[in-house]
């Protein structure tokens, strides 16, 4: 396997409490990366550097990381912070993981670097669903009545394609920093609608990369890298038990606790069967 110059981003998001960042130092510890990469932590939200330090001593030397203060005056959400940092890191190969993601294999980081070539978007999870369609078929979903769910569904076929609408989910995906940069997005990010938007929209990262001819792989904790029509096979999102799934996340944490009355039900939102 050829030697990238890899880099793993951690959101320390404070609207999500130091539990986050606890959660996930215990996982980094215990799985295995696999493969030589820096391990950047970004302190995201934070008011006062004091606060940070706080959050520090709970590391206590425990693993090897670099700090980002991420002191953007404005609540940005996720994609705000993954932009600045690759502005600092352009020809660096990054793995994004958010504030509830963390490694539930060895080897993990490795299994998903592997299938890394020029041009790829590398994803842990993916979905087909669309935020337009699942109101015109899932009202009691969202806790709506069927009228009021027909109105949000008409208002999102403007920003989101219709199902099957493929798309890498943005909790954990691995890119290059310069290919991130070149996106098309929101200039800024005011709104939850708008990352939404940025991950499975008309013009979120999955479809502006397929325009321009990069290769979109799902991976797996099997090793297998799976394209586009045969993602639900990889057997990580929403799908059977998820047994292959390499990264958890807060939504494959839900999936995994339901009934399998619900886990069905959750297939169908996501896989359309």
């Amino acid at each position: 396997m050829k030697l990238l110059n890899l880099n793993v981003v951690f959101l320390a998001y404070y609207n999500e409490g130091l539990s986050s960042l606890v959660r996930f130092i215990k996982y980094y510890q215990i799985y295995k990366s696999g493969i030589k990469h820096n391990l950047i932590i970004c302190f995201k939200n934070f008011c006062d550097e004091k606060i940070i330090v706080e959050w520090k001593k709970v590391i206590n030397k425990r693993i090897k990381y670099k700090s980002y203060f991420d002191d953007y005056k404005i609540d940005d959400y996720d994609w705000g912070s993954y932009r600045r940092i690759a502005k600092n890191n352009k020809n660096k190969i990054i793995l994004f993981l958010n504030s509830h993601s963390y490694p539930i294999k060895n080897n993990w980081l490795k299994l998903i670097a592997k299938h890394y070539t020029k041009k790829s978007l590398v994803g842990c999870t993916a979905s087909y669903a669309s935020l337009s369609s699942s109101f015109f078929s899932y009202p009691k979903y969202y806790k709506m009545n069927f009228f009021k769910s027909l109105i949000y569904g008409f208002f999102n076929l403007f920003r989101f394609p219709i199902f099957p609408n493929p798309h890498i989910r943005s909790n954990a995906f691995l890119i290059k920093g310069s290919d991130f940069l070149s996106l098309k997005l929101p200039i800024f990010f005011e709104y939850k609608l708008q990352t939404n938007m940025s991950e499975s929209g008309w013009f979120g990262m999955t479809r502006q990369l397929k325009k321009r001819k990069f290769t979109i792989i799902l991976a797996n904790s099997k090793g297998e890298g799976y394209l586009e029509p045969a993602w639900i096979k990889s057997e990580t999102f929403s799908y059977k038990n998820q047994d292959n799934l390499i990264i958890s996340d807060n939504r494959t944490r839900i999936y995994k606790s339901l009934s399998l009355k619900y886990k069905r039900k959750e297939q169908k939102f996501h896989w359309g069967i």
